[in-house]
């Protein structure tokens, strides 16, 4: 079974622009670099107020539970220290992860 593990980000308006950038040049490429996710979703939120900040979700797709806790164990507390020293105070972040039961296309 696939296994997403979503990441949900509220970013300050003065910093935005440069997370979505530092996000699709840096932060997804090396996530996608460690060998532990076959895909990505990149999300922003639109039925939320913007007056505090944007939302972001960006979702990685496992193939197994066991790359997803590969990651977990090998390489998240030093990809989030970078986002850290780049947006420190700036950004308030959550994980949340979830079994893919089914997805589709229309014909």
């Amino acid at each position: 079974m696939k296994i997403v593990y979503n990441i949900t980000t509220k970013i300050e308006d003065e910093v935005a622009r440069k997370w979505y950038r530092w996000m699709m040049d840096e932060h997804i490429p090396a996530m996608m670099g460690t060998g532990c996710f076959e895909s990505y979703r990149f999300f922003q939120l639109t039925s939320l107020p913007e007056e505090e900040g944007h939302t972001f979700t960006t979702q990685f797709v496992a193939v197994q539970r066991k790359n997803l806790q590969n990651y977990l164990d090998n390489h998240l507390y030093a990809l989030q220290a970078k986002m850290d020293t780049e947006f420190k105070n700036q950004y308030v972040s959550f994980q949340t992860v979830m079994n893919l039961l089914d997805e589709g296309e229309t014909a």
